[in-house]
């Protein structure tokens, strides 16, 4: 069974441009995971749109929550990713806060199947019950 890569990197012009770079075989072996930055420039979806156009990624908006206090950069990006023709998954994280949990939640199927569930170690044996706890059935996630 070959591996796929999920390598987490930054919102920013310049991990797109990378990601463009990549030969085809290559990016069929990797699924990256953004974390939504402070400021995420204009120009990121039109260089995703470039590089990464009918393939899978992950978009986690936890950072830019918990400074911007609010969901609207990840709302934003993700609804601008989907539409762009990337299927964009979004990142849920035991430990975040209960509102950017919500907003992510929100987005589970929207543009592809799926969810990424973040934490830590200590918090695998946790996860089944977490799911439950934030309302959501763990069938489907």
């Amino acid at each position: 069974m070959p591996f796929v890569y999920r390598p987490s990197l930054k919102t920013k012009t310049g991990e797109a441009v990378a990601l463009l770079h990549l030969s085809n075989q290559q990016k069929d072996r990797i699924a990256p995971v953004f974390s939504v930055g402070e400021r995420p420039p204009a120009n990121f979806v039109a260089r995703m749109a470039s590089a990464w156009l009918g393939r899978r990624c992950f978009l986690d908006g936890s950072f830019n929550h918990n400074l911007s206090g609010g969901s609207a950069d990840f709302d934003t990006l993700f609804a601008a990713l989907g539409t762009a023709g990337i299927p964009v998954i979004p990142v849920i994280e035991i430990g975040a806060s209960n509102a950017y949990n919500q907003a992510a939640f929100a987005h589970i199927g929207q543009f592809s199947n799926g969810v990424m569930l973040k934490c830590t170690h200590g918090h695998l044996n946790l996860a089944a019950n977490w799911v439950q706890q934030m309302g959501q059935c763990q069938s489907a996630l």
